[in-house]
């Protein structure tokens, strides 16, 4: 269920480019390509159509961060109202100040583990990358049914892997054959103190993030998109693997169809 996006965002292209293991042309897609079947399409853009149904929406986004989100949906003339929320006072403060003149964003500190939402009040509900830094998944999600309309569409784009990053011995033996190959050193898995001393939400109760879900909504689709391998491997890498020099992005292309295949064999669990 991990995809990203290409959009047309400098704040976003910029966030990408710090160390993600998506900062690469060829991967992003190649998760298009899984999310959407079509290379050049992104997952916002590609499930609008089919997802953001009727006019005069309103839609609540969960995690805004820095705000690039909402500003893409901003710009659809069939969302009416956007309520944009996120934990963190000043990455919401960040993303107001990006979207002033913008006056269909409205900003909210709200803590998804502990805070209330608004009763049936959204159309839409986007949840990008936010649900696995929440512990208290119950209660989230008891507010998120509790906030969408009987006809609303809940949109959730996250890393469901192992909790705080601890991957198999399996997965990590695979990684670092492929970055052999590469002439790459080999990775080491982080263990779970270093894990929380770097960021305590970080891939909390990731793994129950599905289990949870189907639990509490129904689940019209769910798409294997990969991560397991690519996202460990190619963290702070991806750049170095240049788009538009043949050998390099083979490499890369290479690397995502090798992650593919171990994810549609069961090889390997989809993050």
């Amino acid at each position: 269920m991990t995809q990203p996006t290409v959009w047309n965002d400098a704040e976003h292209a910029k966030q990408l480019a710090h160390a993600t293991w998506m900062a690469n042309t060829a991967v992003l897609m190649h998760l298009n390509e899984r999310a959407t079947g079509d290379p050049a399409r992104d997952w916002l853009s590609s499930w609008a159509h089919r997802w953001f149904v009727g006019k005069d929406l309103r839609v609540l986004v969960l995690g805004c961060g820095e705000g690039w989100l909402e500003r893409a949906v901003a710009q659809w003339p069939f969302v009416a109202h956007i309520d944009a929320v996120d934990f963190a006072e000043e990455a919401v403060a960040r993303a107001r100040q990006a979207a002033q003149g913008i006056g269909k964003i409205h900003y909210g500190v709200v803590d998804l583990n502990r805070d209330e939402l608004p009763a049936e009040a959204y159309d839409v509900v986007l949840a990008h990358s936010v649900l696995h830094h929440v512990e208290n998944l119950e209660h989230a999600y008891a507010q998120i049914g509790r906030a969408m309309r009987p006809a609303a569409t809940l949109i959730v784009n996250e890393y469901v892997g192992p909790d705080r990053f601890q991957y198999s011995d399996d997965v990590l033996s695979i990684m670092n054959t492929l970055l052999a190959c590469l002439g790459r050193p080999p990775r080491v898995r982080p263990t779970v103190e270093e894990m929380i001393a770097n960021d305590p939400t970080e891939a909390v109760r990731s793994q129950a993030l599905v289990p949870l879900l189907e639990r509490a909504f129904k689940v019209v689709e769910h798409k294997n998109i990969g991560g397991t391998i690519l996202q460990h491997l190619l963290y702070e890498i991806a750049p170095d693997y240049r788009f538009e020099v043949p050998r390099e992005r083979a490499l890369v292309e290479l690397l995502c169809t090798i992650e593919a295949l171990l994810v549609d064999t069961r090889r390997v669990p989809c993050d």
